[in-house]
């Protein structure tokens, strides 16, 4: 690359970058400069890099996708430029500090802490990115593009391979050895030309790319391979090998690693995509979640074996069923606190939950030793929906708590209690923290298949699949219910990656079930299958989530009418002759859950927009401005509120913008800075425009 002076970019740049000087060697169609930007007295890096003619837009959309990021573990980015000879210069922040690779080279390979800890925040960056709509992918995370800063955190750089994501997924434009996920390398091999010819190490790749032809495309998980090749790095010091050469696993270092950890990392490294984490969120749920599944818990699960082995078949309850039976053993184990729970149970079978829940929270406080109360009490917060106390009250619950039952006893309450707070994980979608759970319950009741079903389809969400088909198969000798088995094998097909057969599955299992459970999730999941099938299955979508709600009940619903919702608006934006009748249809099913009370924050939002979208200002305005006094310190109101009055504005002959500016400012000054979405960044431009 030739050489560039300093006084031709003060020329193309300006006079506010002084002191321009290179930064570091030359690399590939890039080149970096230091420079002062006097106007924020900052330093700053001024990337140049030449337009690769056979994809011009490539460095224009790092440019856009980088600029419209904000987040504390990513660069910010002020500026960017082009000249007339076919470079591009971006000016980004100047992150001091070192690369991961030349940290660990110094200090040599990490504890675990300290990698946990770094490996939470790339995750943390990752679930930011993705969230994004389109979805921004990095694709090219590796130890050299992840910076270590002075106060000990990690800056994620250089978004040359970024990729907004399609819903069929894209292709890749590179891959790094080492750190590149395999469907990296599923590239047309015509590309390579005749095998034959071609030199030894371009031979190599012309192999790795020939076993990835089945691996699908680029999708969110694809950073999580490269999130997990890092943490490999940081824990062995070494570069993972690539994946079609075999990885050396972990357990073969000699470093100090907890199995919940190794597991994690291995999971995210999985080279089929569907066995890896859901997502960037899961991923980090999980790491935040491995206390749970630390030595402690797995050994009272042993010493529970021998009791769970005991239960007979008569002992064994339903799933949901609740400890009613065991609450009348006479008065040694107190009067008082059976007298309790009766009389719950004579409220529950009158609906009246309210008084329910007042009797089991003084059955507690009147013993805090014995389950009973607090499994019924969890079973009825779960049937509220109120899954996360749920959690709290049964995470208080010591596993060796049995209140003076025998121990056959203690193993089904305590399996049951785990079942409740398993099935709350579930929802919540902590799907790591719902397993172990899962396996208690299925252990200490051994003959209930809806625990049985749960675990297999928790495990498959998971992407344990030889634990889902063990689970399977210990299903199919119970007596399950019609759609229990199609249910969990289409989660597993779906694990898998094989949405046609995966929508075929859990479609079966939600017509032949009779099971609200079964039905609810079973729906749920086929809709998801559409989603990543494309927008040629949206009305397929629709079909699933509105028989779903016919059959459901009110209180059971409300998810997959806030998923037709969604449906409908997607269809609106995919075809525009049916745009009308999707708009109209989203506002609909949006007014429903708007008139149930209480309704969530996203439904609330979602509603404004349609109703924007339909012209209909005002009433988005009303909405907006009851959020905003029900979330006073939450930005999206005031952030909606802005581009709504940009919208509205523009409608009018007279314009005044002055709400717009206001609504931003109110914005700007609540949000966080890694809450901010593309729509904030929307917003900024809106007002750049303004003041401009």
């Amino acid at each position: 690359m030739p050489t560039v002076a300093a006084s031709a970019l003060e020329e193309l740049l300006g006079a506010d970058f002084t002191d321009i000087r290179p930064l570091g060697e030359d690399g590939g169609l890039s080149r970096l400069f230091r420079a002062h930007k006097q106007s924020l007295d900052v330093d700053v890096v001024i990337k140049r890099m030449r337009m690769d003619p056979r994809r011009p837009a490539d460095v224009q959309r790092e440019a856009r996708v980088m600029t419209s990021l904000r987040h504390q573990f990513l660069p910010r980015i002020f500026d960017f430029k082009t000249d007339g000879e076919g470079y591009c210069y971006t000016i980004m922040e100047l992150i001091p500090g070192c690369t991961l690779r030349q940290y660990v080279q110094r200090q040599g390979a990490l504890d675990q802490k300290q990698a946990l800890h770094w490996a939470k925040q790339l995750l943390e960056a990752a679930a930011y990115m993705h969230s994004q709509r389109p979805a921004i992918i990095h694709s090219d995370i590796k130890p050299e593009n992840i910076m270590i800063t002075p106060q000990g955190d990690i800056c994620l750089i250089d978004f040359n391979a970024s990729l907004e994501l399609r819903d069929d997924g894209v292709e890749a434009v590179g891959a790094t050895m080492c750190y590149a996920a395999p469907e990296q390398y599923n590239v047309p091999l015509s590309k390579f030309g005749d095998p034959a010819l071609l030199p030894p190490e371009r031979r190599q790749i012309y192999e790795i790319a020939a076993a990835a032809q089945s691996m699908g495309k680029v999708t969110e998980r694809t950073d999580l391979y490269a999130i997990g090749a890092v943490t490999y790095f940081m824990m062995t010091g070494y570069d993972p090998a690539c994946w079609a050469q075999g990885v050396v696993p972990l357990e073969r270092y000699s470093i100090t690693l907890g199995d919940p950890f190794r597991q994690a990392i291995e999971r995210c490294m999985a080279v089929e995509s569907g066995q890896r984490f859901s997502s960037a969120k899961e991923a980090l749920r999980a790491l935040n979640g491995l206390a749970k599944m630390d030595k402690r818990y797995r050994d009272w699960r042993r010493q529970c074996q021998t009791a769970a082995l005991v239960v007979g078949a008569g002992l064994i309850l339903s799933a949901f069923a609740l400890l009613w039976g065991f609450l009348l053993r006479g008065q040694e184990t107190g009067a008082a606190y059976n007298a309790l729970i009766q009389q719950a149970q004579q409220l529950r079978e009158q609906q009246d939950q309210a008084g329910e829940q007042e009797l089991l929270l003084q059955a507690i406080a009147l013993d805090r030793e014995r389950p009973e109360a607090y499994a019924n009490l969890g079973a009825l917060l779960y049937q509220q929906r109120d899954y996360q106390q749920a959690v709290e009250l049964l995470d208080q619950v010591d596993p060796d708590q049995t209140g003076g039952l025998d121990q056959a006893e203690a193993a089904v309450a305590q399996g049951q209690i785990q079942y409740v707070l398993a099935s709350c994980y579930y929802q919540l979608q902590d799907y790591t923290a719902a397993l172990p759970c899962y396996q208690t319950a299925a252990l200490f009741c051994a003959g209930e298949a809806a625990y049985q079903r749960d675990l297999a389809v928790c495990c498959a969400r998971c992407g344990y699949m030889d634990l889902a088909g063990q689970a399977l198969t210990a299903l199919s000798g119970l007596d399950t219910l019609p759609g229990d088995t199609e249910l969990v094998t289409g989660e597993i097909a779906y694990a898998a990656g094989a949405y046609e057969q995966a929508l075929d599955q859990l479609r079966q299992a939600a017509r032949l079930s009779e099971s609200h459970t079964v039905i609810s999730r079973a729906s749920l999941q086929a809709a998801q299958c559409c989603r990543q099938l494309g927008d040629g299955w949206i009305r397929e979508e629709l079909d699933i989530l509105e028989t779903a709600s016919r059959r459901l009940d009110t209180a059971e619903n409300a998810s997959h009418i806030q998923l037709l919702a969604e449906a409908w608006l997607r269809l609106a934006a995919a075809d525009p002759s049916r745009r009308a009748e999707g708009y109209q249809q989203a506002l609909t099913a949006l007014e429903d859950l708007n008139s149930r009370g209480q309704p969530t924050f996203a439904v609330r939002q979602n509603l404004a927009l349609v109703l924007e979208y339909l012209d209909r200002f005002q009433e988005s305005e009303d909405v907006l401005l009851a959020l905003r006094a029900d979330f006073p310190q939450d930005y999206r109101p005031a952030m909606r509120l802005g581009l709504l009055y940009a919208d509205w504005e523009g409608e009018k002959a007279q314009k005044d913008y002055s709400k717009v500016v206001e609504m931003y400012q109110e914005a700007q000054s609540l949000y966080t800075g890694t809450d901010l979405d593309s729509d904030m960044v929307r917003l900024e431009e809106l007002v750049r425009q303004i003041a401009g």
